[in-house]
């Protein structure tokens, strides 16, 4: 990928798969009409990398577990084949200027899966999926719109909280308290949250 070599392919109509590679997950499969569908939620959100299509596609796979959530090979493949078109929509890879590493960080995983097309979107719905809100019989998705509300506040000042549930939905509860916080200055808000709270320096974001 790197070297660009395969670049052509995406190209193409369809993105050649080499079926004995393939192995099959009991239970799971993509929904009939799920890229149609994440296409009219991308319309409603009216915007890249909305929340609308990331709780569109976890519900396609809300039953999958962490561990194959982790597998970039899951990812990959749904990049490159029933997803495709849609993973290309939200990142194409044909207007950027370092088109391989793009490729590479958008359809496999590149250094982490934050950046994955797909990947990406399930990990934020399922990181901030409200089940006390679900038992109150609310809508579990309401920390999920606020998280998806800006795109560096979601990969970038919050990510190293990802890993403390509680923190990361104290932080998104009060921002929905105060929309106004992600309306204006979130980039140095952001900032501010992970340097107070948890000591990162700059460097350590990205």
């Amino acid at each position: 990928m790197k070297s660009g070599r395969i670049l052509p392919n995406y190209a193409s109509d369809t993105f050649e798969i080499d079926e004995t590679q393939i192995r099959s997950i009991a239970g799971v499969y993509t929904p009939l009409g799920l890229q149609n569908k994440l296409f009219m939620a991308s319309r409603k959100d009216g915007k890249l990398h909305g929340a609308e299509v990331a709780i569109t596609l976890f519900e396609a796979y809300k039953n999958i577990t962490p561990l194959i959530a982790s597998d970039e090979s899951f990812w990959a493949y749904l990049c490159h084949t029933e997803l495709r078109n849609f993973a290309m929509h939200e990142w194409p890879w044909d207007k950027t200027k370092h088109k391989a590493n793009y490729a590479l960080a958008h359809y496999f995983f590149g250094k982490n899966y934050s950046r994955n097309a797909l990947a990406s979107l399930w990990w934020g719905v399922y990181l901030s999926y409200d089940y006390d809100r679900e038992a109150k019989g609310e809508d579990p998705y309401t920390l999920t719109r606020v998280f998806f509300k800006n795109y560096s506040l979601r990969t970038t000042w919050l990510t190293v909280i990802l890993r403390i549930p509680n923190a990361l939905h104290g932080i998104l509860e009060y921002l929905h308290i105060h929309p106004e916080i992600i309306e204006n200055n979130v980039e140095t808000r952001g900032l501010f949250i992970s340097k107070r709270e948890f000591g990162i320096s700059n460097t350590a974001l990205f």
